[in-house]
């Protein structure tokens, strides 16, 4: 029962395939809260890669202290924001929409890039 339950307070904000066309990612309806990512907007300024994320809890009941501990886009150093990302409490039905901002310096245009984010709730 408690590792259900320490399965049930992790999540993967994660795999959304920013091929440089995001794909969503959802979660399955569940009892309880259900976070996930929805589709990203995406675009580049000189050498800045920005992303924008919303996180959506598509589950029954709120997810509290919700938090982004990790972001990864192949090997672009995040700048902004600092992590951990502490977005807090969130109903059902809600999203936070989370702002990303990359170096994109070492990436290719056009090259298809995983990002990548995780937490806890």
């Amino acid at each position: 029962m408690l590792l259900q339950d320490v399965a049930r307070r992790l999540f993967r904000i994660a795999a959304i395939a920013v091929l440089v066309a995001a794909a969503a990612f959802s979660a399955r309806a569940q009892s309880g809260p259900a976070i996930s990512t929805q589709a990203a907007t995406y675009g580049l300024a000189g050498s800045t890669f920005f992303a924008y994320v919303p996180i959506a809890n598509t589950g029954s009941a709120t997810a509290g202290s919700v938090e982004v501990t990790s972001v990864t886009l192949s090997s672009a150093p995040l700048l902004t924001p600092a992590l951990p990302l502490a977005i807090g409490d969130l109903s059902a039905g809600s999203s936070y929409g989370v702002t990303l901002t990359f170096n994109s310096s070492g990436l290719t245009v056009g090259k298809a890039y995983l990002l990548t984010l995780r937490g806890t709730y």
